[in-house]
């Protein structure tokens, strides 16, 4: 839901809000669900924090859940506001690079200094192991029976993927809603919108000749 915030560079369609988030998510539960909403359940991912506060009360009776910011780089513990999502990846450089000049300080590499450092801060940041946290939270998305978002994020990509895996497996069917109403390319996030706005600014050209002038 973090996409409500800041979008790609790639991106020409305006950020959505968490009550149209929220909007969506009613509908399919309206539509799609004979469980009444009170026995339904949400699992919420967002790189900001406050979205855990903002977005559950929209959606009630449904319950939300989501993995605790603390286990993430980012967690907002500096007291920063939410900007951008490229904001984790600044943090992550911004420890890395503290790591790497107090292990060239104390002659120790980078990796047994943030071993034995729980109690310095910066250093207890570096024992996150973020990428897992991400994947084991994609792969509970996975198993959802719908999936609310937005394929300008390649989470969103690799989760169709995972649900209609799972959904092989067992025979079920799953919902994937885009809030922009983008329908499923397995290209990737950047490369898909790109193609969209080549597609969208020039209406003559066939998809075929598009795709080709990227490696023209």
């Amino acid at each position: 839901t973090d996409k409500f915030k800041t979008r790609r560079r790639e991106d020409r369609l305006p950020p959505k809000s968490f009550p149209e988030y929220a909007q969506l998510y009613r509908g399919w539960a309206y539509w799609r669900q004979t469980r009444p909403p009170a026995e339904l359940q949400l699992l919420v991912g967002s790189e900001d924090k406050h979205t855990y506060s903002l977005f559950p009360p929209l959606v009630a009776p449904s319950v939300s859940y989501w993995v605790p910011p603390r286990f993430f780089v980012m967690d907002m513990s500096e007291g920063k506001t939410f900007k951008s999502i490229n904001q984790g990846n600044s943090r992550l450089e911004q420890l890395y690079a503290i790591m790497s000049y107090r292990a060239t300080e104390r002659n120790q590499s980078a990796a047994a200094l943030a071993a034995v450092a729980s109690s310095d801060i910066d250093a207890a940041g570096l024992l996150k192991d973020e990428g897992m946290v991400l994947v084991a939270q994609m792969i509970l998305m996975g198993r959802c029976a719908a999936f609310i978002g937005s394929y300008a994020s390649n989470v969103a990509v690799l989760v169709h993927d995972l649900m209609a895996h799972s959904r092989l497996l067992d025979g079920g069917r799953f919902q994937v809603l885009d809030v922009n109403g983008r329908s499923y390319c397995g290209c990737g996030a950047s490369f898909c919108m790109t193609l969209e706005k080549k597609a969208l600014r020039d209406p003559t050209r066939s998809t075929e000749d598009i795709v080709t002038s990227f490696h023209a």
